[in-house]
């Protein structure tokens, strides 16, 4: 028989509880795993190209653990290990019937904002508890997209841009508008930081591809459309009304009554704190100015790398400036480096060492 009302209420509120228990209890061991895994995968010279793939598929796959029920097995962390680890090897070889160098790298890239973005525009049922998501019980928000996986969906988003454009600068237009509004529209993303940071990264990787010069005064011109986008995007979000609205139409009206500098300064302090708040994310900076330094001044394998697929390094910069912006105008926004990071580095590691 089909259940109706309260009953059905109840057990899906019990559900998604005992979801929330299994998600606080797996992340961190989650990502423990999968990064101690992945390392040791590619000590393995054999294993390299393949391991780097699923690597780089990892985080897409544990948002498509969600499908089934992870948090129902009396080992749920051995569970969501399982299957989102098949879910990236599925990717990985998918990925791997691409050619080219950048081929099987950037189709993973492209597969992995096709599930973010199509978790998004149909309700965001993926992002409520994964180990990438938002918890539906303490979380900075309950709808849309989170900045732990907006790291992720940069990341993808921008590289698999680059991998596609191969110099068309309509590729990384067309591209790029489809990221912007899924990102940034009420109804899906609603994520003002995302798109204030990605707009910018974008010009700048169009600037890059297409041989044109970077400047100053073009990035922030493009700082300003994105300014310009969010506020469009605000202000019908504020015309729909108190009970339809999303954070965006609710700042409007913060902005009206003026209490939108406290919410700002709120905002701040989150991420000075969250930065600090551990030895951990304390070392982020390091991490981050590693990285850059290595776009600088790669080592030969990964100047190689760039010389033989430069829309790789192209993606790469314009994720840095993603990653910067995305920090700086996030609350939690540590969490967009680092999530950027683990699609950015296998990505890479694919790359390097691919035969051919």
């Amino acid at each position: 028989f089909t259940v109706h009302g309260p009953a059905l209420s109840t057990a899906t509120l019990v559900d998604l509880d005992d979801r929330a228990v299994a998600q606080e209890h797996v992340t961190v061991p989650f990502f423990v795993v999968t990064i101690a895994g992945s390392l040791l995968l590619l000590c393995r010279r054999r294993w390299r190209p393949r391991a780097a793939l699923v690597a780089a598929g990892l985080p897409a796959g544990s948002f498509l653990a969600g499908v089934a029920p992870w948090w129902s097995s009396g080992v749920p962390l051995l569970a969501l290990l399982v299957t989102s680890t098949s879910f990236a090897l599925l990717l990985a070889l998918a990925g791997e019937r691409f050619p080219g160098r950048f081929g099987p790298a950037g189709a993973v890239c492209a597969a992995t904002v096709l599930v973010l973005g199509g978790d998004l525009v149909t309700g965001a049922h993926l992002q409520i508890t994964s180990p990438a998501g938002y918890s539906p019980l303490v979380a900075g928000r309950f709808a849309g997209i989170g900045n732990v996986a907006f790291g992720v969906y940069a990341a993808a988003g921008l590289l698999a841009t680059a991998w596609l454009a191969r110099g068309r600068l309509v590729v990384v237009a067309g591209c790029g508008l489809v990221l912007v509004a899924v990102d940034g529209a009420p109804p899906w993303g609603s994520d003002v930081g995302g798109v204030l940071a990605l707009l910018p990264a974008l010009v700048l990787l169009g600037l890059l591809v297409s041989g044109r010069r970077v400047s100053v005064v073009r990035l922030g011109l493009a700082g300003v459309a994105g300014a310009v986008v969010v506020t469009v995007l605000a202000l019908a979000d504020h015309a729909r009304g108190p009970a339809a609205q999303t954070h965006l139409g609710r700042f409007v009206t913060q902005v009206q009554d003026g209490t939108a500098g406290t919410v700002l300064r709120r905002k701040a302090d989150a991420v000075l704190g969250l930065l600090f708040h551990s030895p951990v994310t304390a070392l982020l900076p390091v991490v981050v100015v590693a990285a850059a330094y290595l776009l600088v001044r790669p080592p030969p394998p990964l100047a190689a790398s760039f010389a033989r697929v430069p829309e790789l390094r192209h993606g790469l910069v314009a994720l840095g400036l993603a990653c910067a912006l995305g920090f700086a105008l996030n609350d939690s926004g540590a969490a967009v480096p680092a999530l950027a990071l683990l699609v950015a580095l296998p990505v890479v590691t694919a790359v390097t060492v691919r035969p051919g």
